[in-house]
């Protein structure tokens, strides 16, 4: 489990995190941060689409304030073979949406992940999603390039533009000595 300042990260298996997520599906903004379909999922679809944890490569942790007593989203790690990680992150409690929540839990998750080697986070997401460009950019992921994906808006037809972004462990060793994180104390 990973603590910061207002927040437990506490790790979960794979039948949690169905338990945890599954009645979030029908909220299409907390699935598009998960990175699976950003629509109302029925259960069926949800259960086949949903990367669960196995704790080997696939991690994923309860965000639970510590003035509560229940989870208020999910984060995930993947670690990738090259050394590398993507990480995920839905917050489906509305009230805490916008209160930089993403920012303490990624930040305390990558201090974990670059101690247990991994060498860099890497990210891409749509450009239209300015709050997940926010929170990168405060994090200090660089930004590397723009790509248009497969998929189309809904309503335009035009196709959506991703922005993919990297943080190296140096740069968050760096970010981190001169105090510019918000990683939390990490129990592992």
């Amino acid at each position: 489990d990973v603590e910061t300042e207002r927040l437990w990260l506490r790790s979960i298996g794979p039948l949690r995190a169905v338990l945890l997520v599954a009645p979030w599906r029908h909220d299409a903004e907390m699935m598009g941060g998960l990175m699976l379909y950003a629509g109302k999922m029925s259960l069926w679809h949800w259960l086949r689409a949903y990367k669960r944890p196995n704790n080997v490569n696939r991690f994923s942790y309860a965000i639970v304030p510590k003035t509560h007593n229940r989870a208020v989203g999910l984060i995930s790690v993947r670690r990738l073979p090259d050394g590398s990680a993507e990480s995920h992150i839905g917050i489906s409690d509305h009230a805490w949406r916008g209160h930089q929540v993403s920012i303490e839990a990624r930040a305390a998750l990558m201090t974990l992940f670059f101690r247990h080697g991994v060498t860099q986070f890497q990210c891409s997401i749509d450009s239209r999603n300015f709050a997940s460009v926010f929170v990168y950019k405060r994090l200090g992921f660089r930004f590397i390039e723009a790509v248009d994906s497969e998929r189309s808006d809904r309503a335009t037809g035009r196709k959506i533009q991703r922005v993919r972004f990297i943080l190296t462990r140096e740069d968050w060793e760096r970010l981190e000595t001169a105090g510019g994180t918000a990683g939390g104390n990490v129990d592992a």
